[in-house]
């Protein structure tokens, strides 16, 4: 059975998507996994699909930084008016 994606977590995944930063992303256990559009290859964007809301950037999510809050809110709002 899949997992249902909160709608914040949907709306930053569609924000990197449509600002061109980001490819499809993809369920990996409690993240969604997008491909970097621009930057280095093998990186990717970790949105998180628990209630924290975190948003990371590198290679894997043990190794990714956290972006700013103030990033994940913009793509957020980007993707949450692309409906």
């Amino acid at each position: 059975m899949p997992n249902i994606i909160p709608r914040r977590s949907d709306a930053v995944a569609r924000g990197l998507v449509v600002t061109g930063r980001a490819g499809e992303a993809v369920e990996e256990g409690d993240w969604l996994k997008a491909p970097v559009l621009r930057g280095t290859r093998g990186t990717f964007y970790w949105i998180s699909t628990t209630s924290d809301g975190r948003l990371l950037r590198g290679a894997d999510v043990g190794s990714a930084a956290e972006l700013r809050r103030e990033f994940a809110s913009a793509m957020r709002e980007r993707g949450a008016t692309k409906v």
